[in-house]
């Protein structure tokens, strides 16, 4: 996929190194793949990793995870196969909507005009061609939202407000240097509380104008009220393995039912 990084300090999962015929994972390495799985939503955010038993806890979250990401082998046992779906560029928002098709977020916008507004552009692209992407990705939102639409405004409060930043950026939720998390995005009010709506771009990723649009298109769907889908073909597909510019039955049917 264009604009995916190439860089030896990027997140990687852990091999898995079998003994006797069972994956076994060293302490550091253990630590790592429960970072992914609390990051993502499969292990409880709030409970310390100290607390964690692998044995019960990660064999569970591992067992949701392969499910979630439509892995042929769901045992709960870490893999190559669990490895290389980890490794996949991602949106850094957590599967925590079970397993399912598309989910929605229980908030939306209660206004016909949803407004949108580039203040952080990033340092890759001209400004133009960052909101040329934008705007292609919110078109296609917009085919599918007969009574809703999505809207640029140039200056002045926005509902949606969209921006290129990396590591700390000031919401808690820093971003994590080249691969894996490529951007998040958060829902409409309430859920959202203050940054409803808005989407973070991480600058540390490589982009291109078509890179941005596939990545904004997803993103877009958060901040409309969906969560991630469990269909690979679709645009709420958590992963970024294959480029994806226009939306799926799966996205279709969740957007027509936030906005019918």
């Amino acid at each position: 996929m264009a604009g995916l990084p190439n860089n030896n300090n990027r997140w990687i999962a852990p091999d898995a190194t079998p003994s006797n015929g069972v994956t076994v994972l060293p302490p550091r390495h253990q630590a790592k793949v429960q970072e992914f799985l609390q990051k993502f939503g499969y292990l409880d955010r709030s409970r310390d990793a100290a607390d964690l038993d692998p044995s019960v806890d990660d064999h569970a979250a591992l067992k949701y995870f392969q499910r979630f990401i439509g892995l042929s082998d769901t045992s709960g046992i870490y893999n190559d196969e669990t490895k290389t779906a980890m490794n996949e560029p991602r949106c850094g928002f957590p599967d925590v909507s079970g397993i399912s098709d598309f989910v929605l977020s229980g908030s939306k916008w209660n206004k016909k005009v949803i407004t949108w507004r580039l203040v952080g552009p990033s340092e890759d692209l001209p400004i133009g061609q960052v909101r040329t992407a934008i705007l292609k990705a919110c078109n296609e939102w917009n085919r599918y939202m007969l009574n809703n639409r999505l809207q640029e405004v140039l200056s002045g409060p926005a509902d949606i407000v969209i921006q290129f930043a990396r590591g700390n950026h000031g919401d808690g939720n820093n971003f994590d240097g080249p691969g894996r998390v490529l951007a998040h995005a958060y829902f409409p009010p309430p859920a959202g509380g203050q940054l409803s709506g808005d989407i973070h771009f991480d600058e540390d990723e490589n982009w291109t104008e078509d890179f941005s649009m596939q990545v904004a298109l997803h993103e877009l769907g958060h901040s409309l009220g969906l969560r991630h889908s469990t269909d690979p073909s679709a645009v709420m597909f958590p992963t970024f393995s294959s480029g994806r510019r226009s939306l799926g039955t799966d996205d279709i049917a969740g957007i027509r039912r936030l906005y019918p």
